[in-house]
């Protein structure tokens, strides 16, 4: 679901501070100027223009200051779990999932659907909010397609890892036990699982066992302690900490409304959008 979007015109001395309580992703394009953005002591200066989207996941924290006056578009979300796929870009030197835009006609149609989702959004266009959700999806689509385009395929090792992450993802699977089900060592292992996934081996078996949870919440009526070990974790309660962190409410709350609270009310939702 679309909660926000915004286009910003910033100075030269912007500043901005997100803090990491934010249960949604965030997309962002700039279209000119610079800035510096900080995530912890990783820093990343973007400078070029129309190149590189970056994708926050829910709970990252940082800041940005200007360095250059610009526009930039963004827009917060909480993807369908058909997309989660979609999301799982290359982390960037940053530290967060980015992905570079070729001077490409898929380059071009990704920033068109990023235009479109905004401008639909902000427009007084009856199911407004439908068009632009269908424009933001289809920009996750072309994503993960150039995505996939431009990444490497992933060694053999790793594939069977992710093989045995979805068919065993109710086992206790540790790093050492993927790593030879991969054939490698676990430090290998564990830098080429992240470098071709976008995430840690610990992370992806975490989304798998999250998003089997949303299915059992979804057609079945089975208490909470029993989905949570089903789908591999010891306690109940850190399966809730953790579920809430990833969709933003607590499992027994997301089988009643199995969309953000938010969501209930469209005009509420793009007021907790952060302002920029």
């Amino acid at each position: 679901m679309l909660v926000g979007t915004g286009r910003h015109h910033y100075p030269a001395d912007h500043a901005f501070d997100r803090q990491g309580d934010l249960a949604c992703f965030t997309l962002e394009l700039t279209y000119s100027g610079a800035m510096l953005r900080r995530c912890g002591r990783r820093r990343r200066l973007r400078v070029q223009p129309n190149d590189t989207l970056l994708l926050t996941p829910p709970g990252t924290a940082y800041s940005l200051r200007g360095q250059r006056p610009g526009i930039e578009i963004w827009l917060v979300f909480t993807p369908r779990h058909e997309f989660e796929d979609c999301l799982r870009w290359p982390v960037g030197s940053f530290g967060i999932p980015e992905l570079r835009l070729p001077p490409s006609p898929l380059g071009r149609q990704i920033t068109q659907a990023f235009e479109e989702a905004h401008q639909v959004m902000t427009s007084r266009l009856p199911r407004r909010q439908l068009l632009a959700e269908n424009a933001l999806e289809r920009l996750l689509l072309l994503a993960a397609r150039l995505r996939d385009e431009a990444a490497p395929a992933r060694a053999e090792g790793i594939q069977r890892a992710v093989s045995a992450i979805h068919e065993r993802f109710a086992s206790p699977l540790s790093i050492a036990a993927l790593a030879t089900a991969a054939g490698l060592s676990a430090s290998r292992f564990a830098h080429l699982f992240r470098q071709q996934t976008g995430v840690s081996p610990m992370r992806y078996l975490e989304g798998v066992r999250l998003e089997q949870a949303q299915a059992h919440l979804l057609r079945t009526d089975l208490p909470i302690k029993e989905i949570a070990a089903l789908v591999g974790f010891d306690s109940a309660f850190y399966f809730s900490t953790r579920f809430r962190r990833r969709f933003g409410c607590p499992p027994r709350a997301w089988r009643r409304h199995p969309a953000p609270p938010a969501a209930e009310s469209p005009r509420r939702v793009a007021a907790m959008a952060p302002a920029r």
